[in-house]
C-alpha cells in the first residue's frame, strides 16, 4: 500500500465551540492504488467512460466503506483492525479495477437505457454519445448508494 503524505484536519473555529483540545481532528491522506490515467484503458473503452475515472473511484470507495459498516472513530484496537482491514482491501489493485468495472457497466447500462426510454431528450447522436460517456454526477453516486442501503 503507498500511502501518499497524510495532512492535519484543521478546524480550530469548530474545536473551540465543542471545547476540544487542540489536536488535529483528524488526517487526510491518499492511497494510491490504480492509476486512472493508465490502467484502466481497456474498461474506459469498453465502458465509454470518461478519461479520468476519478468519480468511479469516489463511488467504488463509498459503497466499500459502506458495506464494511466501519466506526465514525477510532476509540479501541478492535476498530483500528477494522480500519486497517478495511484499507488493505481498498489498496488492491485487483479488487479496485474490478469494483471500478462493475461500477462503469452499470452506469453506462442504466444512461443507455435513459437514451432509450427519453430520445426527445438527445436530438442529435453525439448529444446522446456525450450523454453516456460524461462524468460521474454526484447524484449517480448518491442514487447508488442509496439503492444499495436499500437492500440491506
Amino acid at each position: 500500500m503507498d500511502l501518499l503524505p497524510a495532512f492535519p484536519l484543521e478546524a480550530d473555529g469548530h474545536r473551540k465551540k465543542l471545547g476540544g483540545s487542540g489536536a488535529p481532528l483528524g488526517f487526510v491522506t491518499q492511497l494510491k492504488v490504480v492509476d486512472q490515467w493508465q490502467e484502466l484503458e481497456e474498461e474506459k473503452s469498453l465502458y465509454k467512460t470518461p478519461s479520468a475515472a476519478c468519480g468511479y473511484f469516489a463511488a467504488v470507495n463509498a459503497l466499500a466503506f459502506s458495506q464494511m459498516k466501519l466506526p465514525g472513530t477510532i476509540e479501541s484496537s478492535k476498530d483500528l483492525c477494522r480500519w486497517t482491514s478495511a484499507l488493505n482491501w481498498l489498496a488492491r489493485p485487483d479488487h479496485v479495477r474490478l469494483a471500478t468495472a462493475d461500477f462503469m457497466k452499470d452506469l453506462m447500462e442504466e444512461r443507455e437505457k435513459y437514451a432509450n426510454d427519453c430520445p426527445e431528450n438527445f436530438p442529435e447522436p453525439a448529444a446522446r454519445s456525450k450523454y453516456i460517456s460524461d462524468w460521474v454526477a454526484n447524484y449517480e453516486i448518491s442514487d447508488r448508494l442509496q439503492r444499495y442501503a436499500a437492500r440491506i
